[in-house]
């Protein structure tokens, strides 16, 4: 058995396996349509039903009517259906080297530790250039503020205070902006 599904499939026999590990006695494709619901997306009942089908013709899933709807379950395991891919990945990737790939998945192993420090060092500085581009835009713009006119730091524009409108040096503009 080549197991051959595309991404919503895959999506549609996790939430059905999901169910199923729940012990839902009874699974309606509106169950499976709630359970693949996210705050992006909500697919349509009839998107769902399709693909729900689709796996039914490749014999993936199995369909039951009772009453006028119809009740669906898998016909291939979770596991069953990891190992399949797995050993498809063998054939096509490793040219059926279980060396070849347990190296693969050796080096995958070492590079999730770093992958997750990686990703933590990269927010971390992030934040911290943002914080310190953050504090010294405000001391630029103090300084600028005590010195009679309000400049934002890293921008061409200025509004000073002695340009106001209607000739009252005391008023600025905040919409009238002068570039430097």
């Amino acid at each position: 058995m080549d197991l051959k599904q595309g991404d919503l499939e895959n999506i549609i026999l996790n939430a059905l396996w999901d169910l199923e590990e729940e012990a839902m006695p009874k699974i309606f494709v509106g169950d499976v349509q709630e359970k693949i619901k996210s705050i992006k997306k909500k697919w349509a009942y009839t998107t769902v039903k399709t693909v729900l089908d689709r796996l039914v013709d490749k014999d993936i899933a199995a369909r039951h009517k009772e009453g006028k709807k119809y009740l669906y379950t898998s016909v291939v395991t979770r596991e069953n259906a990891g190992r399949l891919a797995v050993e498809k990945a063998l054939r096509q990737f490793f040219r059926g080297d279980l060396d070849e790939l347990q190296h693969c998945l050796n080096h995958l192993k070492d590079l999730q530790p770093m992958a997750e420090k990686t990703a933590v060092s990269a927010v971390t500085r992030a934040y911290e250039l943002e914080s310190a581009s953050f504090e010294s835009d405000t001391q630029e713009l103090d300084k600028n503020i005590q010195s009679g006119g309000a400049t934002f730091p890293n921008r061409p524009t200025q509004l000073r205070s002695d340009q106001g409108i209607s000739g009252d040096p005391g008023y600025a503009n905040p919409r009238r902006v002068v570039s430097v």
